[in-house]
């Protein structure tokens, strides 16, 4: 039971780390593109960069994006 429930985590975690690295890739293609600027792109880029040193916890990388944004 326990073994399994190892397995499960891990295979959270490792899903989670595909993610991440599939959206830092598509942040930096829109970037490269022209359609992201590059203060965005340094933000976009340390929140998935802080979401893959965390990937047992759930997703939640806009929190810090959402941290960093201005209030209005």
């Amino acid at each position: 039971m326990i073994a399994k429930r190892i397995h499960i985590i891990e295979f959270k975690s490792e899903l989670r780390h595909r993610f991440y690295r599939e959206l830092k890739a598509a942040y930096w293609r829109n970037f490269e593109e022209g359609l992201v600027y590059a203060s965005t792109i340094v933000k976009l880029d340390t929140s998935v960069n802080r979401a893959m040193d965390h990937t047992v916890d759930p997703i939640d990388d806009f929190k810090f994006i959402e941290q960093s944004l201005p209030a209005y």
